[in-house]
């Protein structure tokens, strides 16, 4: 499962909990992990950007070297 799918799939848990009037502990819970989800998007999102700037400043070292 990918992290998009995680969730989309706690934010319609959480839709459908409370629109049934669920029990606000359920609420709680599904809302948590589906913000947990968004937090972990945006650090992969970090990670990856962090790789490319590495790389960029490895390729810019290498260069230098010359």
């Amino acid at each position: 499962m990918t992290i998009a799918l995680a969730k989309k799939c706690f934010k319609d848990n959480l839709d459908l909990i409370a629109k049934a009037g669920g029990e606000p502990e359920k609420i709680n819970l599904y809302n948590g992990l589906y913000n947990l989800a968004k937090a972990i998007e945006q650090l992969d999102r970090d990670v990856r950007s962090l790789a490319q700037d590495t790389a960029r400043v490895k390729r810019d070292i290498d260069h230098l070297r010359r």
